[in-house]
């Protein structure tokens, strides 16, 4: 979506490599969820600060992965 686009470009301009952009698997997040493993939830927590919205939750993913963004309805509007 172009709001994930827009967000990719933004994180790349902060120096955080995206990997890939795609649709999340349904349309429903209430709050963007920042997914990281237990290994990396210090920069999960880094970029919740940095984007100004969203959580952290600790899960397993791909070896390729270090954290996965998926964005909520308060992406659209952190402000409220």
């Amino acid at each position: 979506t172009l709001a994930a686009e827009g967000l990719a470009v933004f994180r790349q301009a902060r120096g955080i490599e995206v990997a890939e952009v795609d649709d999340a698997d349904r349309d429903d997040y209430a709050v963007t969820l920042v997914v990281a493993t237990p290994a990396t939830v210090e920069r999960a927590e880094e970029l919740v600060e940095l984007l100004g919205f969203g959580e952290v939750s600790v899960a397993t993913l791909d070896e390729d992965l270090d954290l996965m963004v998926i964005l909520g309805r308060d992406a659209a509007d952190p402000e409220g």
